[in-house]
């Protein structure tokens, strides 16, 4: 092989590899970019085998925030927060805080508590599109969360 065919094929695969390397480090900068900046809202939630019915006036949103790795929204009620970990596709919470206001409707409060409790209970998540889907033990759904686009 002469010099030059050499010297060719080197530069294409240098071109090749900088280009993969370049996809690899975009595509795992995009998974981690999308669950974060992003407002969702919870479109289901299961407790202990049962779903709970959502409430459009009184909705449930969360919102992860990278740069100091916090949880934030609304409870359906009052707001809420922690800090969060992810490891791959695993999740966990911290210590959840959230306000103590009064909720004139029973059925919201009974929600709240059963939302909060389930935040705690995630373990790992799934991101297809718009759907953000939180799973506990063995892969349980907990909540589906809806994409919030920004008004």
């Amino acid at each position: 092989m002469s010099r030059r065919s050499v010297l060719v094929v080197t530069s294409i695969t240098a071109v090749l590899v900088i280009a993969l390397a370049f996809l690899v480090v975009t595509a795992a900068h995009a998974g981690s970019a999308t669950l974060a900046g992003q407002p969702w809202t919870l479109t289901k939630l299961v407790v202990d085998g049962q779903e709970h019915a959502l409430s459009s006036s009184y909705p449930i949103t969360l919102s992860f925030e990278s740069q100091d790795s916090s949880v934030s929204g609304s409870a359906g009620c009052n707001a809420y927060g922690a800090s969060y970990t992810i490891v791959g596709n695993q999740l966990t919470f911290g210590s959840m805080r959230s306000t103590l206001a009064f909720c004139e409707n029973d059925d919201i409060m009974v929600r709240e508590f059963a939302y909060l409790d389930a935040l705690g209970r995630v373990e790992s998540y799934h991101l297809d599109g718009d759907t953000l889907t939180l799973q506990g033990d063995n892969g349980q759904v907990l909540m589906t969360f809806q994409f919030t686009a920004s008004t």
